[in-house]
């Protein structure tokens, strides 16, 4: 039998292959060509995506990163892009989704006003940077996190 680990990768690949089935059988291998011949993937597509995969929790990950994959079929994102929103997404805890647009969306106050823990994740997981202020600053979206918006990867 199967371990448990075992078990839970699998779930992960047929939920991130089921966020696939949109695309076209052609247009998958142009992409997978394409990212073995990228530079940030070097060759190791498959590897890569697995080893996100098996990081990433269960519940909205794979679905997540499966639209990213999307997102570089149809040009909308780089390769370099792609890595940086499969990190952030293995990185952002799930179950702070929520505060993801309301911090994105939000003033300067409304940003400085947000719990500790989320900015401590948005910072970890590349969605924000500190802005050098000069009374210690305040976290500001990258341009990452522009394109984790601008994908829906937060309402999936």
């Amino acid at each position: 039998g199967q371990t448990i680990s075992e078990q839970l990768l699998l779930h992960k690949i047929e939920a991130f292959l089921q966020g696939l089935d949109q695309l076209e059988r052609g247009k998958i291998q142009d992409m997978v060509r394409r990212l073995d011949s990228d530079v940030s993937f070097q060759g190791q597509v498959g590897t890569v995506l697995i080893e996100a995969l098996d990081k990433m929790s269960v519940e909205h990950q794979p679905r997540m990163l499966a639209r990213t994959f999307r997102a570089y079929a149809d040009g909308q994102v780089t390769g370099l892009e792609l890595r940086r929103l499969a990190l952030a997404i293995e990185r952002f805890p799930t179950f702070e989704l929520p505060a993801l647009r309301v911090f994105y969306d939000g003033e300067v106050e409304q940003r400085m006003a947000t719990e500790k823990a989320v900015l401590l994740a948005l910072s970890s997981a590349g969605l924000a940077m500190n802005n050098g202020g000069f009374d210690g600053g305040v976290l500001v979206p990258t341009s990452t996190f522009d394109l984790f918006i601008e994908l829906g990867l937060d309402q999936v």
